[in-house]
C-alpha cells in the first residue's frame, strides 16, 4: 500500500516463450470485488495496477491464470490498509 492506493503487482509466467497465457488480477475486500485486471499474451503476463483503498481494512489480491488453456492454481496474498 502506498497511503490509501493498493499497488497491485503479479506475473504468469510460462516455460516456454511461446506459452500462451490468460490471466486475471483480483482485488477484494471481504467477499466484495473492489477492482479486477485482465491480460494475455505469450510467455509472461505482468499487472502493476492501482486502487483506491480505506485505512483499516483488509484486502486479499488474487491472481489466476490459464496457460495453453491449463488453468493454473490461483495465488493470493492478504494484507491491512494501516496508517
Amino acid at each position: 500500500f502506498n497511503g490509501t492506493t493498493a499497488v497491485c503487482t503479479a506475473f504468469c509466467k510460462g516455460d516456454s516463450t511461446k506459452d500462451t497465457i490468460s490471466a486475471t488480477l483480483t482485488l477484494y475486500q471481504g467477499t466484495t470485488r473492489i477492482d479486477s485486471w485482465s491480460a494475455s499474451g505469450t510467455g509472461r503476463v505482468s499487472f502493476n495496477e492501482e486502487c483506491k483503498v480505506e485505512y483499516g481494512k483488509t484486502y486479499r489480491l488474487e491472481l489466476s491464470c490459464s496457460i495453453n488453456g491449463t488453468t493454473q492454481p490461483s495465488v493470493s496474498a492478504t494484507k491491512t490498509c494501516q496508517r
